[in-house]
């Protein structure tokens, strides 16, 4: 409710009104259809207020609508990079690594991925995150438990990682996750490491990747495809190499932070110029 304070107060004062719109948020989680018509009646309403809008994705432009001066803004990501390690042997074990929230509709996919990668002695998975603390009870030298990490830890385990993983949840908010686009994406792709996102055809994450080349898509909720598509990833390092080269030469084209900076303070600046 604060963004319509903030909209009803600049109309107020007369001032231009600027708004980022990363999600379409709570419209997805409320129930009653009569409040979610409110909702995006009210929000579309500040949209068309602003004198300059930021969208997270096209999809988010699409969702708005038309607007005269209008932005695309991915999440922007920390300035740290991946460290340089030593080779890994052919003795060393698979890596996976999950970093986000682990509660909710993500537990679930979690517990599955778990089973899967369990079956097998040689993998790692590495889970950090809000609520990964429900995953100690099964926490052992093939699952690894963090809780929260700074940004230097994180930046360890992410450069150590040998796959990044990405959940979105199917059947669950629909709108939401076909107009947002997750940071740790944008987050991951720095790396140069095989992205594995698992999740629904109409959101976000998948498209991208299905249209760059540029991450291992399961898009099916089927802990039989799961496995297949996993070890399907692991063999092939032609494919590997693929969707790495590709995520990372996109960051360095699109993602770099200073190029998402220039992006919004050089839209503020030419607004306040006018």
């Amino acid at each position: 409710r604060g963004c319509f304070k903030a909209a009803s107060l600049a109309h107020k004062l007369k001032v231009p009104l600027v708004s980022i719109f990363h999600d379409f948020f709570p419209y997805s989680y409320i129930a009653n259809p009569l409040f979610r018509k409110g909702w995006e009646y009210e929000v579309k309403r500040m949209y068309r207020q602003s004198r300059l809008a930021f969208v997270i994705t096209e999809s988010m432009q699409r969702k708005l609508g038309k607007h005269p001066n209008v932005h695309i803004l991915p999440p922007i990501p920390s300035g740290l990079f991946p460290q340089k390690l030593l080779i890994k042997t052919k003795n060393d074990k698979l890596t996976f690594c999950y970093s986000g929230l682990c509660g909710g509709a993500y537990y679930s996919m979690l517990r599955n991925i778990i089973s899967v990668l369990s079956d097998n002695n040689n993998f790692e998975f590495h889970i950090s995150g809000a609520e990964s603390e429900r995953f100690i009870s099964v926490a052992n030298d093939n699952i690894l438990v963090y809780g929260f990490l700074d940004e230097s830890k994180l930046n360890q385990i992410l450069s150590e990682s040998d796959f990044l993983i990405v959940l979105i949840p199917f059947d669950l908010a629909k709108e939401h996750f076909a107009t947002h686009f997750p940071s740790k994406l944008v987050e991951y792709a720095k790396y140069g490491k095989p992205i594995i996102i698992w999740g629904p055809d109409y959101c976000t994450a998948i498209k991208w990747a299905t249209e760059n080349h540029t991450a291992m898509v399961i898009n099916k909720y089927d802990l039989n495809t799961l496995k297949i598509k996993i070890y399907e990833i692991i063999k092939n390092k032609q494919i590997q190499q693929l969707i790495s080269s590709n995520a990372y030469n996109y960051f360095q084209k699109y993602w770099q932070p200073e190029q998402i900076q220039h992006i919004f303070v050089s839209n503020i600046q030419k607004l306040i110029q006018k």
